[in-house]
């Protein structure tokens, strides 16, 4: 969700400075940038261990989601550039789409809501299948979230395209057997995407991939 299908990364950082404020530390984006695509009991971890501070992981928790709730409603988070085009390509064409988030469904709820005021709309009904953090035991990299969508769509994994914006989401794509295509963003420059099958930096080209005008991305024959 967060990075590709919603514009909402570059929120979330200070939302991490808000909840840490009061600690004095210096959170830049570029320190955060390490962040994208692990789980937040990670981010914890890896703030506790650089900075030595200690603190009650779940009060931060609490801290850290009314923040991000109030950042995203005043900022009005919006679509990725593309996104909306891209659906509605795939939907005239009989594609399914399905998608696969670390973030929590009580984050996704709130983000959709917040669409879906918007634009009139519900955007949840864009979607054929939903696989947030805390519908699964396992989350990126591991696989099970990818074959939990997979599942939900009826498809096999081969037939799938994932569109991902971090090292942990492609893993977790490739290990569930499916192509992917990695969406190349300011914040995620430091992720190793060599192992994707195709490298965009709009999402209006993963169009010209299903079309097959493009037939190389980043050295690599287009997926599809």
């Amino acid at each position: 969700m967060d990075g590709v299908f919603v514009d909402t990364e570059p929120l979330v950082f200070p939302v991490f400075r808000k909840t840490f404020g009061h600690f004095s530390i210096n959170l830049t984006d570029e320190y955060q940038y390490r962040f994208i695509g692990k789980p937040f009991s990670s981010n914890l971890a890896d703030i506790r261990r650089d900075f030595g501070i200690d603190f009650d992981a779940d009060k931060i928790l609490q801290e850290f989601e009314q923040h991000y709730e109030r950042i995203i409603s005043e900022e009005l988070c919006d679509l990725q550039a593309g996104v909306a085009e891209l659906i509605s390509y795939g939907t005239q064409r009989g594609l399914l789409f399905g998608l696969c988030t670390t973030s929590t469904r009580h984050h996704v709820n709130i983000v959709f809501d917040i669409l879906s005021q918007q634009r009139g709309e519900k955007i949840a009904e864009w979607l054929d299948a939903i696989v947030c953090g805390d519908d699964v035991t396992h989350r990126k990299p591991h696989p099970e979230p990818y074959l939990a969508v997979i599942e939900q769509l009826g498809v096999q994994p081969q037939s799938c395209l994932v569109i991902e914006d971090t090292m942990t989401g492609l893993q977790a794509a490739r290990a569930a057997g499916c192509r992917t295509v990695a969406l190349r963003q300011p914040y995620n420059g430091h992720h190793d995407f060599s192992d994707a099958d195709a490298v965009i930096t709009k999402m209006n080209q993963a169009i010209q991939l299903l079309e097959g005008k493009q037939n190389a991305l980043n050295g690599r024959h287009a997926p599809c």
